[in-house]
């Protein structure tokens, strides 16, 4: 594949992850000033012991709904709503440094300057968001339920270490985090790429000197 429609494609990423953010902002605030409630999900686990029938908790300013792996919640409160886009800005903050560095790599890689200073800067910016998505992900998997449950007040969910909850009647359920595992990979990648090009840095430092 061209090395100029990579470059492309990426940029195109970019700026469509820019405008993904933007929009979903606008939803947000555009909910918290209707006053219409807001949907989020996250995966369970749920052991073979605990109920696989549809459990369900009517409250005020939420509904959240629990069925087979999967809970649901409604809710129309502004701090949770607040809470939720500075999430959404921050993963869209990530992602959007992660496209732009890549894109600026491959730029470098394009006009033949691969070992440049330049290229250096964006590999480790790759690197560094590589393992720093991740950890996100995992972070908000278990920072939101509890900031959920503990903000609703809800007797019935009960927040417990080492991501899960417990339901009303002592059963135990799992959250499952969304990770983007590849990411991981590509940041062992990243790294190794980093070696690669610092040493190329070095002989065409080496180079220039000579020359």
């Amino acid at each position: 594949m061209n090395i100029k429609l990579i470059h492309y494609i990426f940029k195109v990423c970019y700026w469509v992850t820019w405008a993904s953010l933007i929009i979903i902002c606008l939803w947000l605030i555009g909910m918290m000033i209707v006053g219409e409630p807001v949907v989020t999900r996250w995966d369970i686990v749920m052991p073979e012991t605990v109920s696989a029938k549809s459990q369900l908790l009517q409250m005020p300013d939420s509904v959240i709904k629990l069925y087979q792996g999967e809970v649901t919640t409604y809710f129309s409160s502004y701090v949770l709503m607040f809470v939720r886009l500075v999430t959404t800005i921050v993963t869209g903050t990530l992602w959007i440094l992660f496209f732009k560095h890549l894109q600026l790599l491959i730029e470098q890689i394009s006009i033949q300057n691969p070992f440049s200073n330049n290229a250096i800067n964006d590999i480790n910016w790759l690197r560094s968001l590589s393992l720093i998505i991740p950890l996100w992900q995992l972070f908000q998997a278990y920072v939101w339920p509890l900031i959920l449950i503990n903000h609703l007040s809800i007797d019935r969910f009960s927040p417990l270490p080492i991501f899960s909850i417990k339901n009303q009647i002592g059963e135990t359920l799992f959250i499952q985090p969304a990770i983007d595992y590849g990411l991981l990979l590509a940041g062992i990648f990243f790294y190794l790429l980093l070696y690669v090009f610092n040493y190329g840095n070095e002989l065409q430092a080496d180079s220039d000197e000579v020359i």
